[in-house]
């Protein structure tokens, strides 16, 4: 299997499809509108803007997946 610091690549894309596919369903399906009023974004803003923060958030995702992994190596986590 491939690692990515020691850790199983597949693994941490899957996880971090699943990470992922949570925010989706909860910031872009049931919270949607609070979300966007929050965070000051309209409805209608161009796709320019909103193609970088898609591509942020699942950055900040596998950040997210990996760093969890880490810690749970580190600290001996068995399965």
């Amino acid at each position: 299997m491939p690692k990515i610091l020691g850790l199983n690549l597949v693994a941490v894309i899957a996880a971090s499809v699943a990470f992922f596919l949570v925010g989706w369903l909860w910031y872009g399906i049931l919270f949607m509108d609070a979300y966007m009023k929050a965070m000051g974004i309209s409805a209608d803003a161009s796709g320019g803007s909103f193609d970088i923060y898609m591509a942020g958030g699942l950055l900040i995702t596998i950040m997210q997946v990996i760093g969890i992994g880490l810690v749970l190596k580190w600290k001996g986590a068995s399965g």
